[in-house]
């Protein structure tokens, strides 16, 4: 739905695999693609240090390299974006997109906010 209306959406592999509610098939089914990244991304992102994750890290670096926005809440992953110049999105705001778009009915938006 979000890759319809909003834009496509990647996800490196080594974050995929810290995510309880999604899998490998649900992304596929929602047009999510799953990056395996280079060897050289991942190194770069084990050898950083600081208060980032190495997922983080990683989904800094794809961001960077392929011009991708990084959708997260994450403050300090956000102001490293900021330092890098990546481009960012809430995630609140990625639904508020998608609202906007006509890719979500607002009914259905508040309905899973309060659940």
């Amino acid at each position: 739905m979000i890759c319809t209306y909003v834009g496509q959406i990647y996800l490196a592999t080594p974050v995929l695999s810290e995510i309880n509610e999604i899998d490998e098939g649900a992304c596929v089914e929602l047009g999510i693609i799953l990056v395996e990244p280079e060897l050289e991304h991942v190194m770069l992102a084990a050898e950083k240090k600081g208060p980032l994750s190495f997922q983080d890290n990683l989904c800094l670096i794809l961001a960077k390299e392929y011009g991708w926005t990084c959708v997260t809440n994450d403050k300090p992953l956000r102001q490293k974006c900021e330092l890098e110049g990546v481009p960012l999105i809430w995630g609140i705001e990625l639904i508020c997109i998608l609202v906007e778009s006509g890719g979500l009915p607002l009914s259905q938006c508040s309905s899973n906010i309060s659940s």
